[in-house]
């Protein structure tokens, strides 16, 4: 049969592969599937098995975080934020019951007991009474998509494999988190701070003997994560910063004696961002982060990085030297996660291509082990991206990607929709993305690019709109349109803008500085960067290092200058305006101060609100609201930039 063009409602086909973790003997690889449960509005993750040389899978409990006990025989995982466990021929098993959230878990080496991270409320003694009420001392007291955490720090448990008896193991006034075993299972690292997490970058990482003695600092650094230890037992790798943090600097892998002592950057030459949380995308799960993975023999630690839309296995050796690439068997990819195999030497990632959603690959071999949207796939045609690359107002080259029409003719004119990327420090990359396509089989031309402040390009063009937004993104962008035009195909009169988050923020400052688009969505936006350190969730780890403190008159006058609301007069470009009503990075009052403006002065817009979404709707809210908000995309521009209007 035919192939028909991607549609809304397909937001319901599609299958979330995360989180990969081989089994010790290296035989079995375990993972999660992510699917939406169209009748109960809601996701179910199930954990799956199958052999890692490849086979059908079988679920085999509900469930994300799967994790290998050290001999094989079982899985722990996350389950109604406790820790459950499964063997073949068993049913699962709750095994703990934490008067608390469990986020993460580690076995130990001798798979007896298990090191997990909840968060737990701490104790507390008010002056007066609170029944009812929130008594917030705290500078962080919200969280997107957590609400009030004010009463909440994580800490580390220790829990007996067999029983589920856990016992608090830390009780840190600032919270504990990434437990990373001793080879020999006689000590735990982990992250904690001595200043207060809420408005400090400086961890220590620490390590606390099994045996009753205190823990012993063994180094501090800017934002550590993600501990690892090495097998040998002479090294702790993590993830952390290389200078004073702001959002645009690149964490590094770093090394450190696990007997303490200075830390050592194995990644200082190599001028990417180390993780898997810059690529945006709508078919990645989870965002569970990833930190340093070791070779068997020490010597070598993997790891993953965002390099110009690709989001590459890289290794280093512990001597220094250059980063090297783990071969992906072709088409350039982003891989989500990945788990490695010491008895083969290979690595089974969860990773998608513009094509593929998301899917499990055996590399470096680069054979692809499941096919879990291919029923789906089978039914539609995409558009396959096409790479562009131009020059920007003062000579600096920048890239971003074209999706075309299905039925694309050169000598045809088209209309054509801009999508910015949030962050602003992330990148589009080399990754499916349903919204794109969505747009791509409406017949509109979709461009992504990645201007300067986007990662994956180097620390000196993601910090070169440090405190000074709206200025090199914004010439980037508009080159970028001036490229897309000197081809012939572009509509000049129907090109419409849209983005969220910092794309919002980049949409909005778009229509205060030109008319050329006929349309705009903004979603999830910041129009007064001002108010925005005063409420946002994010305003002390964000905001704050990026434009200043609003206690400095000058600050205050270049957060005004960087805001779109300062200039909202200029608006005449029809504008619609969603936001998530318990978004707390981005907070209503955002939409609501430019909707306001745009009403007052008579200029075209209009205003959604999405009850009980967050910020992260488009990525993982509730499943009806992530489909209106994209029929409201798709009406709202089909009314200003075709010539026939379907209405939701």
């Amino acid at each position: 049969m035919p192939k028909r063009g991607i549609v809304a409602e397909d937001l319901y086909r599609l299958r979330y592969v995360s989180d990969p973790q081989v089994a010790p003997n290296g035989a079995w690889v375990a993972f999660a599937v992510t699917t939406i449960d169209r009748d109960g509005e809601l996701y179910r993750s199930t954990i799956h098995r199958m052999p890692t040389a490849g086979g059908t899978p079988e679920p085999i409990a509900e469930g994300t975080h799967p994790r290998w006990s050290p001999d094989g025989c079982k899985l722990a995982y996350l389950r109604e934020r406790q820790v459950w466990t499964w063997e073949s021929g068993s049913d699962p098993q709750q095994l703990t019951n934490i008067a608390g959230v469990v986020t993460s878990l580690a076995w130990s080496p001798l798979g007896n007991q298990l090191a997990v991270v909840a968060n737990v409320s701490l104790p507390s003694a008010p002056i007066g009474p609170t029944e009812g009420l929130h008594h917030i001392t705290r500078l962080k007291y919200k969280g997107d998509g957590e609400g009030f955490i004010y009463q909440q720090r994580p800490q580390l448990f220790l829990v007996d494999a067999q029983s589920g008896e856990a016992g608090p193991l830390t009780k840190i006034p600032y919270g504990a988190t990434s437990p990373a075993w001793s080879p020999d299972g006689k000590k735990l690292a982990f992250i904690t701070s001595q200043e207060d997490p809420d408005g400090s970058w400086d961890r220590q990482v620490m390590s606390i003997p099994l045996d009753g003695r205190q823990p012993e600092q063994i180094c501090v650094a800017i934002g550590a994560q993600e501990l690892s230890w090495s097998p040998d037992g002479r090294w702790i790798a993590f993830r952390a910063a290389a200078r004073e943090y702001d959002p645009s600097v690149n964490f590094c892998l770093w090394i450190a004696p696990a007997t303490g002592g200075d830390p050592i950057n194995l990644t200082a030459s190599y001028d990417r961002f180390v993780g898997n949380d810059r690529t945006l995308c709508d078919s990645m799960w989870g965002r569970i982060p990833q930190g340093g993975v070791w070779s068997a023999d020490s010597r070598t630690i993997f790891f993953l990085a965002a390099d110009c839309g690709e989001q590459p296995i890289c290794h280093v050796s512990v001597e220094g030297g250059d980063v090297h690439r783990v071969a992906q068997g072709g088409q350039p990819r982003v891989v989500f996660n990945f788990s490695y195999c010491p008895a083969t030497g290979s690595f089974v990632s969860a990773g998608g291509t513009p094509l593929i959603p998301g899917d499990l690959w055996l590399l470096p071999e680069g054979r692809r082990l499941t096919t879990v949207n291919d029923n789906w796939l089978s039914e539609v045609e995409l558009s396959d991206p096409e790479r562009l690359e131009w020059r920007s107002k003062d000579g600096t080259l920048v890239d971003g990607w074209l999706l075309k029409p299905l039925d694309f003719d050169p000598s045809h004119r088209y209309p054509a929709i801009l999508e910015i990327h949030g962050g602003p420090y992330r990148q589009y990359g080399h990754a499916f993305f349903h919204e794109l396509q969505l747009f791509a089989a409406q017949g509109y031309l979709v461009f992504y690019p990645n201007p300067r402040g986007s990662q994956g390009y180097g620390e000196d063009f993601a910090h070169a709109i440090h405190s000074d937004w709206g200025h090199h993104d914004y010439d980037d962008l508009m080159s970028g349109m001036d490229y897309l035009l000197s081809f012939g195909y572009v509509d000049a009169s129907r090109m419409g803008v849209t983005g969220g988050s910092y794309g919002g923020y980049m949409t909005n400052w778009v229509v205060t500085q030109t008319d050329r688009f006929a349309a705009a969505v903004t979603d999830r936006s910041v129009s007064n960067l001002y108010s925005a350190c005063g409420t946002s969730d994010i305003a002390f780890s964000f905001f704050e290092p990026i434009f200043g403190t609003v206690r400095e008159p000058e600050q205050v006058a270049s957060m005004l200058r960087q805001s779109p609301i300062t200039h909202v007069t200029n608006v005449r470009t029809p504008t619609l305006i969603m936001h998530q009503m318990e978004d707390h990075a981005c907070p209503m009052e955002q939409a609501e101060q430019f909707y306001a403006a745009l009403k007052r002065q008579g200029t075209t817009t209009e205003m959604l609100l999405f009850p009980g979404a967050c910020h992260e709707l488009s990525r993982s809210g509730p499943p009806r609201l992530r489909l209106q908000r994209l029929q409201w995309m798709q009406a709202w521009f089909a009314n200003y930039l075709k010539e026939t209007y379907a209405h939701v």
